[in-house]
């Protein structure tokens, strides 16, 4: 390449601006820097522009430094980074009132290598003890990019790229409160004196964020919105501002949603420094190979999966991420800023290169704990032990502020608090192993019996050595190991209610006239879980129910969020059930886990429960059956599909001597076309003895039926059934299993269900 195209280059850079213009700013130049990827190419251009001391501008010595800056964050190499500074600097010793010269150079600081201090035989990096000490009296990157910074706005207060640069560095440091404060004068003055940009109102929501005022942030996201209602990251940040206010999830979602169809390379940065530390490693490599497109499809995706998983909603997803985001970086930000000193084994990558401590990572991933341990003695290092309630029983993570080490770690067993640098006597250590895993025992029954243990061991005043006492621990630390990699494998939410509802779901799937397969779900609530509202004889009970489907293989998600209102037309009596369905298109798949999520719009009390899902291909041409739904012989039911009218049987339980109707569907069997069904019952766990069944089944101990018609489908082409069954059954539960076979052509299909007879 000649150089009058690279001159040309640097031209369509803003490099070659006119002195009075200083809106092309440095940033803006540093941007279109980044799109070059081709060293060669970028060190041509370099040696396009003068030396610093031949240039009668600031600008070619601006465009040499930055383009040798951006061959260095290419390379790594540290020549390439000291021409880069070696020009900048110079460029401000020349031009020293040209506000952009020292906004360069600001970007050569922040971008430096790591501290560097004279050695033993020559110049060494400073991995620890360097860089802390150039921390502490500030001459680290940063500290010298805000320096050159604070110069700029010196010069032209107006000059917003600057005031923009200095928030970032702020809010990016996070726990410095002055720094904030200094930043946030620094854009209102940019903005008084007449730098009317977007970035800046931007910039000033995220610093308000960061110094925890909501509201205001908000407002300056508002302004920035209205500035430029198009701007992804101006959305991005309402969105962020609405987040963390009470009752802002909805208008937070609508911004940050229309921010990602927006999205621009400067706003994808923005969206993805917020995810990174929660994403798997295969959502990060699909990041860095997306382009614009595939990157707003990973984003929309990448929440409504998580909702998905959780039973959430996407608006409840984000914001909740946004409010532990916000509390790791108020209280969990790393002490030092020298990469993940004193990372927790136990985190793998999901913590490389964070600037949270491994608090922060797992409150990202798991939200507050409900309880925090604390043991606190003489040889004990600094800990705590983070509880969450699940399912399973509770989840314990353990972390150890390690001697020499900075932040705190997510440690592999409870033992490695003992400093191992205090000796004690044996019964002083004894005494400490006893009380860190006493302090833990109500919250793990392996650490209770393993404390019981060594609490005999002590008071029989045998001689213990570490072996023994590891011993007693080993099976639980084991165990806590695999718990918490497996937790912490995804990060996780749960819905919040006010008090836990029991209640009873049934899913089922048929043929849509619209050639689709659509899934009802059914739900039965115990009238005494519920508030009524209105008439206690002609009550309204208002139900908020989330049924969601996962395809874990695929990623599609299908949802459906409604409201239902129902009202029995009477009074309900206690043991009664408020019972609605809903239905929603699906796509079959083997791999399916569903979510069901039953609220008292009311009380907020509520529940979810989750199982997998086989939805089969009912739309593919050829002989099929629906799933097989079971009613109460009540035809009064507000289920009706094909001019039946059924009542859904909730839970599906039966008396031994009370009778049910057995509906189905089946498809494409032709017109007077004979057809087979076999109808087997059996015991679900063989041993139970099957008595008789009566009805239509008729009686004997070995249910195995076949009956013979002719089709005569409906104007839909589907033949619906409908039969009577009599649960004259011993108590257990049972397997219905249904094959239907179309005589002419021997094509057959079949489905089963479970159902229950009750003592």
């Amino acid at each position: 390449m000649r150089i009058q195209p690279m001159l040309a280059l640097a031209g369509l850079l803003g490099l070659a601006v006119p002195a009075e213009s200083q809106q092309r700013d440095v940033r803006a130049t540093w941007d279109t820097l980044a799109a070059i990827r081709d060293v060669p190419v970028l060190m041509r251009l370099e040696r396009s522009f003068p030396l610093p001391g031949q240039a009668r501008s600031a600008d070619p010595v601006i465009g040499r430094g930055l383009v040798a800056l951006r061959v260095f964050e290419l390379t790594g190499d540290r020549e390439d980074y000291r021409r880069a500074h070696e020009a900048l600097e110079r460029g401000t010793e020349r031009f020293s009132g040209d506000a952009r010269a020292h906004h360069a150079l600001a970007l050569a600081h922040a971008g430096a290598p790591g501290a560097r201090v004279p050695g033993p035989g020559g110049v060494l990096d400073g991995v620890t003890v360097a860089q802390s000490f150039a921390e502490i009296f500030g001459r680290d990157g940063r500290s010298r990019a805000r320096n050159s910074l604070r110069r700029s706005l010196e010069i032209d207060p107006a000059y917003a790229p600057a005031a923009v640069m200095l928030a970032e560095l702020a809010v990016l440091d996070g726990r410095d409160r002055d720094d904030l404060e200094a930043a946030k004068r620094a854009l209102q003055a940019a903005r008084a004196a007449g730098g009317e940009r977007p970035e800046l109102a931007r910039a000033l929501a995220d610093v308000e964020m960061a110094l925890g005022d909501y509201e205001a942030a908000a407002t300056a996201a508002d302004r920035s919105v209205a500035d430029a209602p198009a701007d992804a990251s101006a959305l991005h940040a309402r969105a962020v501002a609405y987040f963390l206010q009470p009752r802002g999830e909805a208008r937070g979602a609508e911004a940050y949603f229309a921010g990602i169809e927006r999205l621009d390379a400067a706003a994808a940065e923005r969206y993805w420094a917020d995810l990174d530390v929660i994403a798997a490693a295969n959502e990060r490599a699909e990041w860095q190979r997306s382009d614009a497109s595939g990157r707003r499809l990973l984003l929309r995706r990448f929440w409504s999966r998580r909702a998905a998983d959780g039973g959430v909603t996407e608006a409840e997803r984000v914001a909740e991420h946004y409010r532990r985001l916000a509390e790791a970086r108020r209280r969990y930000l790393r002490n030092s800023r020298r990469g993940v000193d004193g990372q927790g084994v136990l985190l793998g990558d999901a913590a490389s290169g964070s600037v949270y401590d491994d608090r922060g990572i797992v409150l990202l991933n798991r939200g507050l704990p409900a309880q925090v341990v604390r043991t606190q003695g003489g040889g004990v290092l600094p800990n705590e032990s983070w509880v969450y309630g699940t399912a399973e029983g509770n989840l314990l993570f353990h972390f150890v502020a390690l001697r020499g080490a900075n932040d705190f770690s997510l440690v592999s067993d409870v033992f490695q608090a003992m400093d191992p640098a205090i000796v004690l006597r044996p019964e002083q250590r004894e005494l400490a192993l006893a009380t860190l895993l006493e302090d833990r025992a109500p919250y793990e029954p392996g650490y209770q019996i393993a404390a019981t243990r060594l609490r005999r061991l002590i008071q029989s005043g045998e001689a213990l050595n570490g072996t023994e006492i590891r011993i007693l621990v080993e099976e639980a630390d084991a165990d806590y190991r695999q718990r918490a990699r497996r937790a912490l494998e995804r990060d996780w939410i749960a819905p919040r209610f006010t008090r836990s509802i029991a209640f009873h779901y049934d899913l089922f799937a048929f043929r849509s006239p619209f050639a689709r397969t659509d899934l009802t779900a059914a739900v039965a609530i115990p009238t005494d879980a519920l508030s009524p509202l209105g008439d206690p004889e002609d009550p309204e009970y208002t139900v908020r129910l989330a049924v969601i489907l996962l395809d874990t293989l695929q990623g599609t998600v299908a949802r459906l969020d409604t409201i239902a209102r129902v009202r029995p037309g009477r009074a309900l009596a206690a043991g009664d059930f408020v019972r609605t369905h809903v239905s929603l298109p699906v796509i079959p798949s083997e791999h399916t886990v569903h979510r069901v999520v039953v609220t008292d719009a009311t009380t907020g009390a509520g529940s979810l429960a989750a199982g997998t899902t086989r939805i089969r291909d009912l739309i593919m041409p050829g002989l099929g059956v629906s799933d097989l739904v079971l009613a109460s012989p009540d035809t009064a039911g507000d289920f009706v599909r094909g001019g039946r009218r059924l009542a859904l049987t909730l839970p599906r339980r039966f008396g031994p001597a009370n009778p049910f109707m057995l509906f189905y569907e089946v498809y494409d069997l032709p017109a007077d076309a004979p057809y087979r069904t076999r109808i087997r019952v059996e015991p679900v766990k063989k041993g139970g003895l099957l008595s008789r069944i009566g009805g239509l089944f008729g009686g004997g101990d070995d249910i195995d039926l076949r009956f013979e018609d002719i089709a005569s489908p409906d104007p839909d082409g589907v033949v619906r059934e409908v039969r009577r069954v009599a649960s004259d059954l011993d108590p257990g539960r049972y397997r219905l299993h249904i094959v239907i076979t179309n005589a002419t052509t021997g094509e057959t299909t079949e489905t089963e269900t479970e159902f229950e007879v009750t003592g």
